[in-house]
């Protein structure tokens, strides 16, 4: 079940393997009920998306006709950030929980960098002119960063019982997301040959590119505790 923003029930009751998907456009999340109860495997998800990918650069190309340098290659686009976890402020009386329950808030992993564009060739030479010098490589993309992981917040008068079901009865995915990872950087393009395996006359290979860099892991969140 796919719930927004916030939820207010007199009774929750969340059966053997029920999960609920806690979505929100302000990055919060509230959970008011009187009465919480779960069965085994029943999860609540409030995660960030996984950033995107970036795309990879273009390939050069080689010039039609001779003593032609090739042309470089594009750099790869960034990957994009992951999303954060939501925050969950979680407001209750009393609970029974007789199989688990797992709060999963983990922030989204980072998108990896595309991939540098290779450089085009250079083309033929003549007896006239030496042959093209290959294009450069193009950058890879950096990768992006994960997204932070949500907090809970709770408030209940029976905060020293729940204190001592984490671990147990309740289990907490509070993980930043990974990091995206740097696109690889474009090869050099070849270079172009001299006239009559004239080696004298080739040109010179283009310069590979430069790696992407890696994203930043978001930061891990954590739970506390308010008396009401």
């Amino acid at each position: 079940m796919q719930v927004k923003n916030s939820l207010a029930l007199d009774t929750l009751v969340m059966e053997d393997s029920s999960r609920l998907i806690l979505t929100s456009e302000g990055h919060e999340f509230t959970l008011r009920t009187h009465t919480l109860r779960v069965g085994a495997g029943c999860q609540l998800i409030g995660k960030g998306k996984n950033g995107m990918s970036g795309q990879s650069g273009f390939a050069g190309t080689t010039v039609i006709g001779p003593c032609y340098n090739g042309t470089n290659g594009t750099g790869g686009r960034p990957g994009d950030s992951g999303q954060n976890g939501l925050n969950l402020f979680l407001y209750l009386q009393s609970a029974r929980i007789t199989g688990n329950l797992t709060i999963d808030l983990t922030g989204g992993d980072g998108g990896n960098g595309g991939n540098g564009g290779s450089g085009g060739g250079g083309s033929p030479g003549t007896r006239l002119c030496p042959g093209g010098r290959g294009g450069d490589g193009g950058k890879g993309g950096n990768g992006g960063n994960g997204g932070h992981a949500g907090n809970v917040t709770v408030f209940s008068r029976e905060t020293y019982i729940l204190r001592g079901w984490i671990g147990d009865l309740i289990r907490l995915r509070l993980y930043g997301g990974r990091p995206g990872l740097g696109g690889n950087p474009g090869t050099g393009g070849a270079a172009g040959l001299g006239p009559g395996g004239d080696s004298t006359k080739d040109g010179s290979r283009g310069r590979r590119g430069s790696a992407g860099s890696n994203g930043n892991p978001g930061e891990n969140g954590g739970m506390s505790f308010k008396d009401q």
